[in-house]
């Protein structure tokens, strides 16, 4: 189910793994993520809070063959790469 429809307990742990790694005060040089659609936009807002640079990173063609809105550019991300 998650992976259909990137809900479940496993997204939430997925996203509640990230935050709990990043609870210090340190900031980034720059945060890549590969395919990142399973991570929540909170989460990806707590990790835009920690650097200038957000890389979501994907090797399917989500973004050019299947137009799919997932891996569009969120305002939160620096850059999609696909």
């Amino acid at each position: 189910m998650a992976w259909r429809l990137k809900t479940g307990p496993v997204v939430h742990q997925i996203s509640s793994a990230i935050k709990a790694s990043m609870t210090n005060d340190q900031y980034y040089d720059f945060v890549w993520v590969d395919k990142g659609v399973w991570i929540k936009p909170s989460t990806l807002g707590m990790i835009r809070s920690k650097t200038d640079k957000l890389i979501h990173y994907t090797p399917d063609p989500g973004i050019v063959y299947h137009h799919s809105r997932k891996f569009q550019v969120d305002p939160v991300q620096t850059l999609a790469l696909g």
